[in-house]
């Protein structure tokens, strides 16, 4: 072989080595693309489960005193039924004398 082919051999595989590592470096070039957009994501998600995480707090917050509530007033009606059951069984007592 002579210079020339040497020449020729150099310059193909010249280029196909700058070929190749140009399709390599657009596909890196995507993958770092796709690399950010999955960050984002992953910070939105965060983010979002960071707030949806104070309103459930904020919610067993407000339930837990909105139960205080409901039990007083519970507890209320229970004794004044109890009561009113005291009160039956004596009027009950008193029709059977």
């Amino acid at each position: 072989m002579n210079v020339e082919t040497y020449k020729f051999l150099l310059g193909v595989a010249a280029f196909l080595i700058t070929f190749f590592l140009g399709g390599i470096l657009y596909f890196l070039k995507i993958q770092i693309n796709t690399i950010k957009e999955v960050k984002t994501l992953v910070d939105f998600i965060r983010r979002t489960q960071a707030v949806d995480k104070q309103s459930s707090e904020d919610m067993k917050v407000s339930c837990a005193k909105t139960h205080k509530i409901v039990d007083k007033r519970l507890d209320e009606h229970g004794e004044r039924l109890d009561k009113h059951e005291k009160d039956i069984v004596i009027l009950k007592e008193r029709i059977k004398k």
